[in-house]
């Protein structure tokens, strides 16, 4: 059996809607996508609201931790210290929302928790003075 990442069974389950009822119980966001109330919306918006909080609370942590030295930015301090707590915050949600209690890529993850806290930082600065 070969490796099928989850967003392509996501959109698997999605396209083909077969058995979405037993498929969806181990993707817990994808049904509160698909079978959403307005009360559901809600709930759904305020949980993305704090983990999004939860993320942006460690770039300003590690912006706190590596100020400016000399007036010469320290960025690739701050990344390298805000990287692994990114990733520890998205596995751990992971760990709640995905099947598997660990990832099958663990370099792919490593990347990709790199490349979310280099992308989360450029949107925050985006909003800068």
């Amino acid at each position: 059996m070969s490796f099928v990442s989850v967003l392509k069974k996501i959109g698997t389950i999605i396209v083909d809607g077969a058995a979405i009822g037993s498929e969806i119980m181990g993707f817990p966001f994808v049904s509160q996508i698909i079978g959403a109330a307005s009360p559901k919306v809600q709930s759904v918006a305020t949980t993305a609201t704090s983990d999004i909080n939860t993320l942006a609370s460690i770039i300003s942590t590690a912006e706190v931790m590596f100020p400016s030295v000399a007036g010469a930015q320290t960025g690739s301090q701050k990344l390298a210290a805000a990287t692994p707590l990114i990733q520890q915050a998205l596995q751990a949600w992971a760990t709640s929302n995905l099947p598997g209690k660990k990832p099958k890529d663990p370099a792919l993850m490593t990347k990709a928790a790199g490349e979310i806290t280099t992308g989360l930082v450029d949107f925050l600065n985006s909003y800068g003075d």
